[in-house]
């Protein structure tokens, strides 16, 4: 095989994995480049390397890259080139795509699409659907855009194209990022830099550490942040690609204005700024001047804060990425806020509200919620405050909470052992192999050694991880325990209940359900702690529990706590609140839904047998009935976190709780009720 025939396969092995690493790599140097193309004659050759020189140039001088990919277009017209044709269409939808004209992209994206699918290549069509993907993301048509992700995922998967999954691991993780699901979002990074690290791609593995970092960010980790996105600058400093550098910069920044350290996150920024204005990146630059609003409101310099966001809010209306113009939307209005202008601030964050609720992005829906909330405040229109309260707090629920926490946590600490472990493996490996020149003895004696060293270091680590992961179940159980008792709704309803009374000048009722709601609260706080309480603690918390509850419904709700006369009270224990959930669920789900008769609850202490007996009865309207108006993705907490705290306690005491749901029926069949039956072992305090 002569050379030229060489260099022409391997010309083609090259192009077509440059077309589908989307990695603008800093090897292929401007000077060969032209160099090649200066004696190379009108050839598919010549396709690629006016190809190569436009993708160099695209994220630096966008006019001079289209000026090859117009060559580079009509060229393969004439040699009636349809690869080198789409490649090149696909740069002219990220020129369009970095401008701002997204339906000038898609034209583009469409006619390269086109091509593939009538040479029928996987692996183009799968990069066709990526380049989709992540036009629809930077549109904000997040839903559209992962559908095209998951297109290019599946075709990639059945091809076992490594470098095309991590670029849409990649971009399935920023997806996910948009719409605050962090812990996808993390896993999704983490799966595309270990394949990342394998390859080898600097400039790769300098982006995961990076869109890593920003996820750390949205969970408020600044520490873990800071960690990964200066990684990230130091790959990308040494690789030079100017808009990668200010992209680091303004997320450093960000975690700088979180710790409070203004001037270096104003530094950063600059930095940030300086770069997108030299490339014309108008959706980054409203970014940049959103975040630089911010530390001027900190700096209390408000009208400088204003210009930044008016700023922001003209460049990124005209881009249209719908989640940054949340996000320029709300900074507005923060602005405004300070102004004591509530007016504008009112308005800017119901456009913010509106939009980002239309199209399911969460963080700045939480965010336009939050400014809502104390914009109403600030108008004394105490009702509205209270209304968009209640949104965001069930916002930021869904949207950051422990245990999501906990779980990213626990993913990035999984990545990170799993790196070690191999990195381990992979040094045994290297010494073992070093020593193949020596005696088998000595071989023997090291192995043996290395293996018993990582048996006991093994045997140490899980055993560790299983007492910090027990620990960790059983502080997040009293975490979801103490959530349940202290319920957002109840909690508002009492506190409005509290509210009325004072408006209407009954000082005597406000105090004493003011007094009642503080008792239970301490013993909700104080019981939470405790591992058995006993039964008469007990009673007293769903005494006050209920009373605050009639007080709530008023002759809507009855109830009865038996006197327990055959128990020592003082002496017999039980799990605390283990009850008060199931006589939540009755009240909130089957008493307050009834329409023709009173609600009545009836909670009955016995022993027998040995054992402690608890009934719950209500009379409201029934599991069956109940279901019919609850949604689809609706789970019982109450079932849940009981069930979790009866294998902790058969684990402590060596005892099981069993617990039984038994739905009453009228003569007539019809739903009458509910009761919960728990059956204990006797434990004495």
């Amino acid at each position: 095989m002569n050379n030229q025939i060489i260099k022409k396969i391997s010309g083609i092995y090259l192009f077509f994995f440059i077309c589908l690493s989307g990695a603008y790599s800093q090897e292929f140097y401007v000077d060969s480049l032209l160099k090649d193309l200066s004696i190379r004659s009108n050839d598919t050759n010549k396709v690629k390397t006016l190809y190569l020189l436009s993708k160099y140039h695209i994220y630096g001088d966008s006019e001079k890259a289209m000026e090859y990919i117009k060559s580079s277009i009509k060229l393969s017209d004439s040699l009636n080139f349809p690869t080198g044709k789409a490649a090149s269409f696909d740069i002219s939808g990220i020129y369009y795509q970095n401008k701002g004209d997204y339906d000038k992209a898609e034209e583009y994206y469409q006619q390269s699409l086109d091509i593939r699918l009538k040479l029928n290549n996987s692996k183009l069509i799968a990069t066709s659907y990526n380049n989709f993907g992540v036009l629809n993301r930077k549109r904000g048509s997040f839903e559209t855009s992962k559908e095209y992700f998951l297109k290019s995922l599946l075709i990639s998967e059945k091809i076992h194209d490594s470098l095309a999954l991590s670029m849409v691991y990649n971009n399935l993780g920023l997806l996910m990022d948009n719409l605050g699901r962090y812990e996808e979002s993390v896993s999704y990074h983490l799966k595309s830099l270990s394949i990342r690290e394998k390859l080898g791609n600097k400039n790769d593995i300098a982006s995961s550490l990076n869109n890593i970092g920003i996820v750390f960010i949205s969970i408020e980790k600044y520490d873990d942040a800071l960690n990964y996105l200066l990684r990230s600058l130091t790959i990308k400093e040494e690789l030079g690609n100017k808009r990668s550098l200010a992209s680091a910069y303004i997320n450093i920044g960000n975690v700088y204005f979180y710790q409070d350290k203004f001037d270096d996150a104003l530094d950063n920024f600059t930095k940030s700024l300086k770069i997108y204005e030299s490339i014309d990146d108008k959706r980054s630059l409203a970014a940049t001047f959103s975040n630089m609003s911010y530390i001027a409101r900190k700096k209390e310099d408000l009208q400088l804060a204003l210009t930044y966001n008016l700023k922001s809010i003209k460049l990124i209306e005209e881009v249209g990425s719908l989640d940054q113009v949340c996000s320029s939307y709300n900074s507005a209005s923060a602005t405004y806020f300070e102004f004591k202008d509530y007016e504008k601030a009112k308005h800017y964050a119901l456009k913010a509200q509106k939009l980002a609720s239309e199209n399911g992005i969460i963080p700045e829906l939480k965010a336009s919620l939050n400014w809502l909330y104390q914009i109403h405040t600030a108008l004394n229109d105490y009702k509205r405050a209270n209304n968009y309260l209640t949104q965001y707090i069930q916002v930021k629920d869904s949207l950051f909470n422990e245990s999501s926490n906990k779980q990213i946590l626990e993913l990035q600490a999984k990545f990170e052992t799993e790196k070690k472990e191999k990195e381990i493996a992979l040094l045994s490996e290297k010494n073992i192999q070093q020593e193949l020149s020596l005696e088998k003895r000595r071989k023997m004696i090291i192995s043996l050694i290395a293996i018993f060293l990582i048996i006991i270091i093994s045997t140490v680590f899980i055993t560790r991880q299983n007492k910090i992961k027990q620990k960790q179940r059983a502080i997040l159980l009293e975490q979801k325990l103490l959530r349940v008792q202290m319920n957002p709704h109840f909690i508002f309803n009492a506190i409005s209940a509290i509210q009325h009374y004072i408006l209407k000048n009954e000082p005597i009722e406000a105090g004493s359900y003011l007094s009642s709601f503080a008792k239970l609260m301490r013993s909700i706080l104080v019981n939470s702690k405790q591992d058995v309480v006993s039964i008469e603690t007990e009673k007293q918390t769903l005494d006050d529990y209920l009373k605050l509850q009639k007080l709530r419904l008023g002759e809507n709700l009855e109830y009865t706590i038996n006197d327990i006369s055959n128990l020592d009270s003082e002496e017999i224990a039980i799990p605390p609140m283990l009850l008060q959930p199931f006589i939540e669920n009755a009240i909130e789900h089957g008493i307050l839904k009834k329409k023709d008769a009173k609600g009545k609850i009836d909670i009955v202490f016995s022993e027998k047998n040995g054992k402690l007996f608890v009934e719950i009865t209500d009379n409201g309207i029934g599991r069956e009935e109940a279901a019919k108006t609850k949604t689809k993705e609706h789970q019982s907490v109450a079932t849940e976190i009981t069930q979790s705290r009866i294998k902790t306690m058969k684990q402590s005491y060596k005892k099981n709780i069993i617990f039984n749901i038994i739905d009453l029926k009228n003569e007539d069949m019809s739903p009458s009720g509910t009761k919960i039956i728990f059956e204990i072992p006797l434990i004495y305090i």
